[in-house]
């Protein structure tokens, strides 16, 4: 239930939808997976029913397009009419240490294969290879995550802590709980993403693990704030807590303005620094109007869907395969 596989499928459920015919292949890496296994996954996760096959089946096609890195190579070697694209969500080479993962990874870029980007962030980024790319915006569902009656917020914040993935400084964001927690110790601090049972806090938290669309906006709702760290491209969470009226506090840096440009009106972003995450997280819990700005915050994203990102990846793929 990955940002980066709900993406995938949001895009294809929409292609599908719009009288494309759309296949999944499976390019099994380290542990192996079935197609029935897949499929399953697919439906009772995502609620989407498409055609799966191992990658060893491929059919000719219009667009090939990779997803992860690993996947880039298959792609690249396949011997197809089809155009070769690669929908790019992260810069993944910095998903590990230097070594020859990160070469892999970056290597990727360098395959010719026409780059479908998460924002203009990762445009630039893969840019610095002389791959092409283009790229759609982030959006949020607001059918989900805006709320549907009075805005009623608790003492409560919330905290996006994945500690199995590196980029989401998960330690950073821990230390910086600590010293909100000393200063406001009436406020309840929910963690969302992992369950993070195993790891020892030093403060009192309720550790919710991965939650439905539904019961996160619930949560959103409640929250006046959101700890959302992210070290390579933006979350998906920022908008659709904006639109939720809880307002996230961030690590500055372009990975997360260039994306967010435009619709970050109420996002603090600070320093990835333990002592001004929490004074950021302070001054929205200390803020005196927290329902109205809340509610100001719903407002500023009101026309914010993913209309217009979908419709974006299907013009670039029919734009790159009519041109070639």
């Amino acid at each position: 239930g990955s940002g980066g596989q709900k993406t995938i499928v949001r895009v294809s459920r929409y292609l599908q939808g719009a009288g494309h015919s759309i296949t999944f292949y499976i390019y099994e890496g380290v542990q192996a997976q079935s197609t029935q296994e897949a499929k399953k996954i697919l439906r009772s996760s995502f609620k989407f029913d498409v055609r799966v096959k191992k990658i060893e089946a491929y059919e000719e096609s219009d667009a090939l397009i990779a997803t992860g890195w690993e996947t880039a190579y298959p792609v690249f070697n396949i011997n197809t009419k089809a155009h070769k694209l690669y929908f790019v969500q992260d810069f993944e080479p910095y998903f590990y240490g230097l070594g020859s993962k990160y070469i892999l990874a970056e290597n990727t870029y360098r395959m010719n294969l026409y780059g479908i980007t998460a924002g203009p962030w990762l445009t630039q980024k893969v840019g610095r290879y002389g791959m092409k790319a283009d790229f759609f915006d982030f959006g949020a569902d607001l059918e989900i995550y805006r709320p549907k009656g009075e805005v009623i917020k608790k003492k409560k914040i919330c905290f996006y802590a994945r500690p199995v993935t590196e980029r989401r400084a998960f330690e950073v964001g821990i230390l910086a709980l600590d010293i909100f927690n000393k200063k406001h110790p009436d406020y309840e601090i929910e963690f969302i993403g992992w369950d993070v049972s195993e790891f020892e806090i030093p403060f009192k938290y309720v550790n919710r693990g991965v939650l439905s669309h539904d019961k996160l906006a619930e949560l959103y709702h409640e929250s006046v704030a959101c700890l959302v760290l992210s070290l390579t491209n933006v979350s998906l969470l920022p908008l659709e807590l904006i639109a939720a009226g809880c307002i996230p506090v961030m690590n500055d840096g372009d990975n997360n303005r260039m994306v967010l440009k435009g619709r970050d009106s109420y996002v603090d972003y600070v320093s990835c620094s333990p002592i001004e995450l929490a004074e950021a997280l302070s001054r929205a819990v200390e803020r005196k109007n927290i329902k109205q700005y809340a509610l100001r915050a719903v407002k500023s994203v009101s026309s914010l869907s993913w209309d217009g990102s979908y419709k974006k990846v299907e013009k670039i793929i029919l734009r790159e395969v009519a041109g070639r």
